[in-house]
């Protein structure tokens, strides 16, 4: 939680506080937890390497940007940013997955978008959010390749971290969470080429 002294502190009263904190101690600085905030570079990173599937690695690139304004901030704003920006990758995802043309591509994502927006509009926890996302992902998985399988096993393992939330000197739970669902994103992209082995 922000003290006084946090730039972000005012901004919290205002418009409040993230419902869940991860192990990282929130600092006083602009940036209140580095190493959250600077995982997300593989976000980043993995939206580069996708961008072959142009709006799925343009989603993935504005999850990076939306996770790590969420931790550099850990204000209620930015995390309704992050989870945005999740359900828009999901979104996307679920769309590809059922090969819809772009107008119902454009009508899914809107979907996604106002499920979130009555979660917080009925006080709904944002996690239970990311559980449908899930999901919908797994329910709408045409066929199983070893890109599948492997994209699925690191998703569930960062998400294992995630909530596990271990922390070593430096080295975070969350963070390793950013690590492992990059991996898992781009492993899904490969999956997408129809690259069956």
């Amino acid at each position: 939680m922000h003290n006084k002294n946090s730039p972000w502190y005012s901004l919290g009263l205002k418009y409040g506080f993230p419902n869940i904190y991860w192990t990282e101690t929130v600092s006083d600085s602009i940036i209140a937890t580095p190493i959250n905030t600077y995982s997300n570079i593989f976000y980043i990173l993995a939206g580069l390497l996708c961008l072959d599937n142009y709006i799925f690695g343009l989603a993935v690139i504005l999850l990076g940007f939306g996770s790590s304004m969420y931790h550099c901030s850990v204000i209620y704003p930015c995390q309704l940013m992050d989870i945005s920006s999740m359900s828009l990758v999901f979104s996307v995802m679920t769309s590809q997955h059922l090969e819809l043309n772009e107008i119902y591509t454009y009508l899914v994502i809107l979907l996604y978008q106002l499920q979130l927006f009555l979660f917080v509009k009925y006080k709904i926890p944002l996690q239970y959010n990311s559980i449908t996302n899930i999901s919908s992902i797994i329910l709408t998985i045409p066929e199983y390749n070893i890109y599948v399988y492997l994209s699925l096993s690191l998703f569930l393992y960062g998400l294992f971290n995630s909530y596990l939330d271990i922390h070593y000197k430096y080295i975070y739970g969350h963070a390793m969470w950013h690590l492992f669902t990059a991996l898992s994103l781009y492993t899904w992209n490969l999956s997408q080429k129809k690259y069956i082995l």
